[in-house]
């Protein structure tokens, strides 16, 4: 769950999450999710993209993977997430995805 939080929180540093201006909010109905990649690094302020060109260098949403020890396989990809009715983003553990 570490590693999806950071991402989550990562996206809403980018500015992904909504837009905000005047007090108006406006929900994304979907989100891109690129994960599971471990949390210690990026705590230390490494990014696990970076011989890519980084979270921000990356193309957003394509069928790219990426190397990744916290999944079957070794590499993870870009999934795409659908808001609920009050636009929570719900994020379920798949334990035969993720080797954790």
């Amino acid at each position: 769950l570490g590693c999806v939080s950071l991402l989550v929180s990562i996206l809403l540093c980018l500015g992904l999450n909504s837009a905000h201006g005047q007090g108006i909010t406006i929900p994304l109905p979907k989100w891109d999710v690129l994960s599971p990649f471990p949390s210690a690094s990026r705590e230390q302020g490494a990014d696990p993209l970076e011989a890519f060109g980084g979270i921000t260098g990356i193309p957003r949403g394509d069928n790219s993977v990426y190397p990744s020890d916290l999944v079957f396989g070794g590499m993870a990809g870009w999934q795409t997430i659908a808001a609920d009715n009050a636009n929570n983003v719900n994020i379920q553990y798949n334990s035969s995805y993720v080797n954790w």
